[in-house]
């Protein structure tokens, strides 16, 4: 929670027709010296009051060791990159207030993908999800979510991936962690007679850190029940030689390991006989060995439907530890996103792994969703919020959490019943 908010902006796409085109640099700059060209700057002094003050052409926020620069893609998508002493992370605040890419200590540790940039895209399309696929995180829902069966006219993945954000706003505050800047915005998904759903997200970067904590905030502000879906989709690299570490059992009856559901590609031989194989020792698909990372095409599916928490802590934990000793990281809190769908494909155009998707329900569609009860109702008024916290650790920190994980495994299997 925020103690003090020093600094918001409220940005629009005017704001961009004059900012660089291309990715910006990632200098910081120090201390809080400059605001948007053509923005507004909020600031709220100890008294309380807030000060307007109109500012020239700059396009850089920077306080401290955090910046905010804005800067056009040569598709037209608008993004505002943050930087820090660790890395980067690029947000595109009118189109679903995605993370494109997020690079930490000299790494990109999105997805390979056939999209250098993001591309404005068809939403009367149910499938414009892929028609800019290679964002590093996306937010999935809220009325629906997943890959539509024959029985779903819902587009892949729901209305929030490249939803068209209404508002968005840079913030500068402080709160226990340091200080931060904060991308935000609101999408309003309304349809007369049918639904008034409010979906407000957050990112916040903080000064010398290689996480950063994502929110979404539902609220429904219609006069009924609204239906409810949503997952937290983050798109890491899969890694040769990379092995899986996280809060879930992988015995033969912890997860379930499942086929393409996306209809895109056709099985061959090879890739079923490499699933029978996954089921009868599903642990295994989380060692990333020639033959596993030779399989993933099409996309492989791990259920986890009961990820285990830290012992004192609402949260759960996911690594890609790598070779090197570094790791990818995902923090989930299962008692907001109870299910959970780990996603992996490669194949000479894409890689790509969904190492932990945690999410209301799983991702077979809508009504598939419903008949499990997975199908969740948000009532009127009402407000709901997830939190996931992504990104990259270096060796000593990656240590730290693997220690984590196998003592929070050994927790939970003492307390098991016997």
């Amino acid at each position: 929670v925020a103690r003090h908010v020093r600094a918001c902006i409220r940005l629009t796409p005017s704001h961009f027709d004059s900012a660089a085109v291309g990715p910006a640099s990632a200098a910081v700059s120090s201390p809080f010296v400059s605001v948007l060209g053509r923005g507004t700057h909020a600031n709220t002094g100890n008294s309380g009051s807030i000060g307007t003050t109109a500012y020239g052409t700059t396009d850089t926020l920077s306080t401290g060791q955090i910046s905010a620069t804005l800067f056009r893609y040569s598709t037209g998508v608008d993004a505002v990159q943050l930087c820090n002493t660790r890395g980067s992370i690029t947000v595109l605040p009118f189109q679903g207030q995605q993370i494109w890419d997020a690079v930490m200590d000299g790494r990109s540790l999105k997805m390979t993908s056939l999209f250098d940039e993001p591309r404005k895209v068809d939403l009367s399309k149910q499938t414009s999800f892929i028609d800019t696929y290679g964002a590093f995180f996306v937010h999935c829902g809220a009325t629906s979510m997943g890959c539509p069966s024959a029985d779903d006219t819902h587009p892949l993945h729901g209305e929030l991936p490249n939803a068209p954000y209404q508002s968005a706003e840079l913030r500068v505050g402080e709160c226990d962690r340091g200080e931060y800047i904060e991308m935000t915005g609101t999408y309003d998904h309304t349809i007369a007679f049918t639904c008034n759903l409010r979906a407000t997200a957050s990112i916040r970067f903080y000064a010398d850190t290689s996480t950063f904590p994502i929110s979404m905030t539902i609220e429904n502000r219609f006069h009924t029940d609204s239906d409810l879906m949503y997952m937290a989709h983050t798109n890491f690299r899969p890694v040769g030689g990379a092995k899986l570490l996280y809060t879930h059992h992988d015995g033969p009856n912890d997860m379930e390991i499942s086929g393409s559901v996306n209809g895109l590609q056709a099985p061959t031989p090879a890739y079923e006989a490499f699933l029978e194989r996954l089921a009868l020792n599903p642990a295994d698909h989380a060692e990333f060995t020639p033959d596993v990372m030779a399989n993933l095409n099409p996309e492989v599916l791990v259920y986890l439907r009961n990820y285990l928490t830290e012992p004192g802590t609402k949260w759960a934990h996911t690594l890609q530890l790598l070779p090197g000793g570094t790791a990818d990281y995902l923090a989930h809190r299962p008692d907001q996103l109870p299910l959970c769908t780990r996603w992996m494909v490669a194949d000479q155009s894409q890689a790509a792994l969904g190492m932990a998707l945690p999410a209301t329900a799983e991702p077979t569609g809508k009504q598939s969703e419903a008949i499990k009860g997975y199908l969740q109702k948000l009532p009127p008024q009402a407000k709901v919020r997830f939190d996931v916290e992504a990104g990259a650790l270096n060796e000593v920190d990656a240590r730290a959490k693997a220690d984590v994980i196998a003592s929070t495994l050994m927790w939970h299997s003492a307390e098991k019943p016997t």
